[in-house]
């Protein structure tokens, strides 16, 4: 074996020129949705809309009894301040869920 740095490990030519490192065949350009994520999109867009219509109706219900509490106290007024974060987690579930619908429409989730 000589020092060359032209040679394989074997002693003989290297069959790659000294390039870099190997590239990865480009992917096939990506086809649109299949009719089940569309279906599936679809359906999570009008779930995630019913839970945003209902966690922003009771979040601005609960918002309207926390001001009217103070003048109040006890009974379903202490219940306010709970209740509105559970409104809230209801909201923001809708909205991810309808985040998660529109991604299913636009052909990201597929393999």
């Amino acid at each position: 074996m000589s020092d060359a740095p032209d040679e394989g490990p074997s002693g003989g030519p290297s069959n790659r020129p000294d390039q870099g490192p190997i590239q990865a065949p480009s992917p096939a350009p990506s086809q649109g949705p299949s009719g089940g994520q569309i279906l599936l999109g679809i359906f999570l867009i009008l779930f995630g809309l019913c839970l945003v219509l209902l966690g922003g109706g009771c979040t601005v219900v609960w918002i309207g009894m926390a001001f009217e509490s103070s003048q109040y106290g006890g009974g379903l007024f202490a219940l306010a301040n709970p209740l509105f974060l559970v409104s809230l987690a209801i909201l923001a579930g809708g909205v991810i869920t309808v985040w998660t619908g529109v991604k299913f429409l636009m052909g990201r989730y597929s393999r």
